[in-house]
């Protein structure tokens, strides 16, 4: 007797040769293409990622910059490789030592001890970053297992139900103390403004007055007086701008309206370039299209929104508080409506749990788990690859890509059959998976 069976699991007595790598019946010969797959697009990943954040710093490299960009673009991609590498190890190995598969030796299982080997070759500093991440695509992935068993209901617009909330909390936490390293409050300081951080100091209007005067065109000298008007109307002493109200609320709507309909513009641009060479006239069409306004509509929206609404309360309460930032967060949070993404709610409402936490740990109202981020890692990624072998339908499209690019395609070779016999519909599961991402099945050499 096995000890499978004795745990009282359904088990598969199928071989790796039949299941993990049906293409060669030599396990080392597997794992070895997958490793060399796998480095190969994780190279070319890593790159595109680490040289990106090397331009955005906006300035030239230094000797030192291009050293620690090259050794992590190496280690990163070491990473992802080896991950690759040894989920194939531990499933051939398990399945030696056990005798065969269960539903959680068949995917989880070598995933999440796998996941605890790689994670510890990445640099610790995109630890947290690469949990926050795979955290995110595994709860939208267990919320659609859920839904598709029948225990759960979609719930209408509830992203924008989950952004509103963590927007609200996360703007209560900017306008309190805060860890202003963190990421997130460089993002809000974006959207919302520095002036409604917590700690900051309302400058000298009248040492910003005087100015000499500029020539301008009478088109020019005519909008810098309305501007000029505008600026001057009534705001309340408890602001923490220094023009109107009006004008606060304005200046957040047209600066990053015009930033999100600029990054609309050029993506479309950038990923229709083929066809827009073969006919250029559809170029009018993606200026003006409806799509293309719907990010500056969330990111002006946004900010004008969360503004008008801190100013409002302000002029109504006689005070400012940071408790203002919770209703400001939830009207400002509305804008969401225009650009509705699972990714970004999903990513405020870990961020703001994380947060929590990290807030809970610190008064010590809860425990601190050592090591949280390399457990939730590799917890998530069980689940995601849980769900890229036996249900691949509810797995997020961009993710099932990613493995299929990671692992040359022998993902889709995995045999599925002999999983049916776990009541999932994993063969079913796996050609509706293709057909919905127009993949041809392939087939083994």
């Amino acid at each position: 007797m096995t000890l499978l069976s004795k745990l009282k699991l359904k088990t598969i007595e199928t071989n790796c040769a039949d299941y993990v790598h049906p293409w060669t019946a030599s396990c080392s010969d597997a794992w070895a293409e997958l490793f060399l797959f796998a480095f190969q697009d994780a190279l070319r990943i890593n790159t595109t990622a680490y040289l990106v954040a090397l331009l955005m710093r906006g300035r030239v490299p230094s000797k030192k910059d291009i050293k620690h960009t090259i050794l992590g673009i190496i280690q990163s991609s070491i990473f992802l490789s080896c991950h690759a590498f040894g989920y194939s190890v531990t499933l051939c190995t398990l399945r030696k030592c056990l005798g065969g598969f269960n539903v959680l030796t068949a995917s989880f299982i070598p995933s999440f001890l796998s996941s605890i080997c790689a994670i510890l070759i990445e640099r610790p500093s995109r630890r947290s970053l690469l949990s926050l991440y795979v955290t995110n695509v595994a709860s939208e992935t267990l919320f659609h297992m859920c839904v598709w068993r029948g225990w759960l209901k979609p719930i209408r617009h509830g992203e924008v139900f989950i952004f509103t909330v963590s927007v609200a909390f996360l703007s209560y936490c900017y306008r309190s103390k805060h860890n202003d390293k963190d990421s997130i409050y460089s993002l809000l300081r974006f959207f919302i403004g520095p002036c409604e951080e917590n700690g900051y100091t309302k400058r000298d209007v009248a040492a910003l007055a005087d100015s000499p005067p500029k020539k301008r065109n009478i088109v020019l000298q005519k909008l810098n007086n309305v501007l000029d008007y505008i600026k001057k109307l009534k705001s309340h002493p408890t602001c923490p701008h220094n023009n109107s109200c009006t004008f606060y609320s304005l200046q957040g709507f047209s600066k990053l309206f015009l930033l999100g309909y600029g990054l609309q513009i050029s993506l479309n641009l950038l990923l229709q370039m083929k066809r827009i060479v073969r006919k250029p006239s559809m170029i009018p069409q993606i200026f003006f299209k409806k799509d293309t306004l719907r990010l500056g509509a969330f990111f002006g929206g946004f900010s004008a929104l969360y503004r008008a609404m801190s100013c409002l309360l302000r002029c109504q309460f006689g005070f400012d508080d940071e408790l203002l930032a919770v209703p400001a967060g939830v009207v400002g949070g509305l804008a969401f409506c225009f650009f509705r993404d699972n990714t970004v709610a999903l990513y405020m409402m870990w961020k703001s749990l994380q947060i929590l936490y990290n807030l809970g740990t610190g008064k010590g109202y809860v425990p601190e788990l050592p090591q949280a981020s390399i457990f939730f890692h590799c917890l998530s990624t069980a689940v995601l690859f849980h769900a890229a072998l036996l249900e691949p339908h509810n797995l997020r499209s961009s993710y099932w890509k990613f493995l299929c690019s990671m692992s040359g395609g022998r993902i889709i070779d995995m045999d599925r059959v002999c999983l049916d016999s776990f009541g999932l519909q994993s063969t079913k599961s796996l050609e509706a998976t293709l057909r919905k991402h127009k993949m041809l099945p392939r087939t083994s050499s």
